[in-house]
């Protein structure tokens, strides 16, 4: 007489399937976590990247209407600070206040600046001739201002975007060059 087999499972297949659910079970949660973070980080990127497009485009446009540059100020024009007479004759400035980017010394432009590497700055000047532009050679020679703009992200990584505006209101022709 042969014995029969009880019904159920016996030690070693109740470990296996509990080993095999525990695996699974884990590579699903790591799985969640990975997509949680990375929409986090695109969710970030993008309103970093929204943001340093707005204050691009408010630089653009006051930078392409100003008048001429502002000479109580001129000799404090550099990479971080541009002083300049705007459409209306009145005096602006736009200038880093720490992480932030103040216009007119009043309200922040935008804020979340990543420090600038050595050699970077968040102004460069240039003449006709593509030689850098200083305040001793006047308006009339400032052909483009370049604005880099360095947002620091979550992953404490830095993002860079770049603008160039061509101010049109000095005797300068300076239509943007095609590249």
């Amino acid at each position: 007489m042969k014995k029969q087999r009880k019904p159920g499972f016996t030690l070693i297949e109740l470990i296996s399937a509990l080993v095999l659910t525990t695996i699974v079970a884990t590579a699903f949660f790591y799985a969640l976590v990975y997509g949680v973070q990375q929409y986090v980080q695109s969710y970030q990127t993008a309103s970093l990247a929204q943001k340093a497009r707005l204050a691009l485009t408010r630089m653009h446009v006051e930078l392409t209407e100003i008048q001429d540059i502002d000479q109580a100020h001129s000799g404090n024009i550099d990479g971080t600070h541009f002083f300049y007479i705007d459409h209306n004759g009145q005096a602006g400035s736009l200038e880093i206040s720490g992480s932030t980017i103040a216009m007119n010394g009043q309200f922040t432009l935008v804020d979340d600046l990543a420090s600038f590497a050595s050699g970077e700055t968040l102004f460069t000047y240039s003449d006709g001739n593509g030689n850098t532009w200083t305040p001793a050679d006047g308006f009339d020679d400032l052909y483009e201002v370049t604005i880099t703009l360095r947002m620091e992200s979550l992953d404490s990584n830095s993002l860079a975007f770049t603008h160039t505006v061509n101010p049109r209101n000095s005797s300068n022709l300076n239509a943007p060059k095609l590249q």
